[in-house]
């Protein structure tokens, strides 16, 4: 809920865990160019870095072809103090910041009163955000690099069999914070949690924070005052940008065989478990632009690599056009499902929990998802900022045109729209707060287009599948210089 919650604060994916603990973590937080994986309560997982393990990345890709791998240039902005003492974002409650008498904060208040839910932050020391100057630049490494970096992340760790895989552009970092949340309505006249200044707290290792606070009245909600592993140093994660890349169940399933036929072999240098190598060539045309797309992948796409650094269309002969049309035959997730479930008797023997996609909580996997359904891509690529400026007041209908139409130019299609009952459509927008997961009927929209020269390609659109709706954008306080 807090992950949720948080979307709108347009400062990109809230991270409720606010420490990498795994065991490729660094010693100074999330820094830019990680590869990792990300999820709700466990936060960002760091795999590998882009410029800290060429080696690495390289000696992964010998494995598999002829070693080309360079990284993408670094240039990088740092605005310190971006959050100040004292601020706060909070969203189902209104945030008051309470000075002291001899110091500049007493206590953060925060008034629940009335509210359904919702998540709050409170910056109890400055918050410096970092992000790289060329996200477009890199995208077009990735789209490069896809196979390549699946191959050397699922080396390292496996990737699960939905799991995308996250690279970080951008990151808002602390040293202090406090965090809560709640999910349901608080009692009248104990709706207000308190995060207050307290002398006598302290940290491991006998350390003094930069302001020692911690909750008081919580009620029922859920929260907590991380603090960083080092003195002086910003390494709390409270909001990460980046791409997320994901790929086909197809393309997953491509890369069990190979996998174990390569008999889970790890590449040197950061080492890892168990887990799958593989690979899919990607269109490099047709991907730059916005998402990344790619047709089918195969040895005529590794061998189209080589080439130019990037991999084409194609398995074997497989043609520009033959690549992008629609695959009906991958296996979906209600596909895994029905595969998981073998019937002995009257037993059915199914996996727990389910191989199926779960249900989205970021908006680039909700996209991505979309766009894999629909297409017969490898993989498909999203960044944070495809989706921040969607928090207006459009309504759902111009977002699945938006989708729809930049998919389609991507996949060098020309499309047409026609809706049979427009007015049917929902007219609710972004602002709304609907519960995450809310499933919406197939909406009557359908997109048909021609790839030239002869190419039909048909669309049809399904509404659940642009992440039902965004909550409302919360409430943001900063302090008065």
């Amino acid at each position: 809920m807090y992950v949720y919650k948080m979307l709108s604060s347009q400062e990109g994916l809230a991270c409720w865990e606010t420490v990498d603990l795994g065991r490729f973590a660094g010693t100074r937080g999330v820094l830019l160019g990680d590869v990792g994986t990300y999820s709700p309560k466990g936060g960002f997982k760091k795999v590998f870095n882009l410029w800290d393990d060429v080696v690495p990345i390289r000696c992964t890709e010998g494995t598999f072809k002829e070693v080309t791998y360079s990284p993408p240039k670094k240039h990088a902005t740092t605005h310190q103090g971006a959050l100040r003492r004292g601020d706060t974002i909070a969203e189902g409650a209104s945030a008051r910041t309470v000075p002291g008498r001899h110091r500049d904060i007493e206590r953060f208040e925060f008034d629940c009163k009335d509210q359904p839910n919702g998540a709050v932050l409170a910056l109890t020391s400055p918050a410096d955000r970092e992000t790289l100057d060329d996200c477009e630049g890199l995208r077009n490494h990735i789209i490069d690099n896809a196979e390549l970096f699946y191959r050397h992340a699922d080396l390292q760790r496996t990737i699960g069999a939905n799991q995308p895989v996250y690279i970080i552009t951008g990151s808002l970092k602390s040293e202090t914070c406090g965090l809560a949340v709640f999910i349901s309505p608080m009692q009248s006249g104990k709706d207000t949690i308190k995060l207050e200044y307290s002398s006598q707290l302290s940290l491991p290792s006998g350390r003094q924070p930069v302001l020692p606070f911690q909750w008081t009245d919580k009620w029922t909600a859920e929260a907590r005052t991380p603090s960083g592993q080092q003195s002086g140093v910003k390494d709390l994660s409270l909001f990460l940008q980046g791409f997320k890349l994901d790929f086909s169940d197809a393309f997953r399933a491509r890369m069990k065989p190979e996998s174990n036929a390569a008999g889970h072999s790890r590449t040197l240098g950061s080492g890892g478990t168990d887990g799958d190598g593989g690979g899919s060539g990607v269109g490099e045309d047709n991907a730059r632009e916005g998402s990344g797309f790619s047709g089918s992948s195969g040895e005529g796409a590794q061998q189209e690599s080589r080439g130019e650094g990037g991999a084409g269309f194609g398995s074997g002969t497989q043609s520009r056009e033959q690549a992008l049309e629609p695959n009906t035959d991958r296996p979906t997730s209600e596909d895994t499902d029905r595969k998981g479930a073998k019937p002995v008797e009257d037993i059915t023997i199914k996996s727990f929990p389910s191989t199926g996609r779960e249900v989205a909580y970021h908006p680039c996997d909700t996209i991505n998802e979309f766009l894999l359904k629909h297409t017969d891509a490898s993989f498909a690529l999203t960044h944070d900022e495809d989706w921040k400026h969607l928090l207006d007041s459009r309504t759902l209908f111009s977002v699945i045109i938006q989708l729809a139409t930049r998919m389609s130019r991507n996949l060098g299609l020309q499309t047409q729209y026609t809706c049979q009952r427009e007015q049917e459509l929902p007219s609710w927008n972004f602002r709304e707060v609907v519960a995450p997961g809310t499933c919406l009927a197939p909406s009557m929209m359908q997109a048909t287009g021609t790839c030239r020269p002869v190419l039909k390609y048909t669309l049809i659109i399904w509404k659940r599948l642009v992440w039902g709706c965004l909550p409302g954008a919360p409430i943001r306080a900063q302090q008065v210089a």
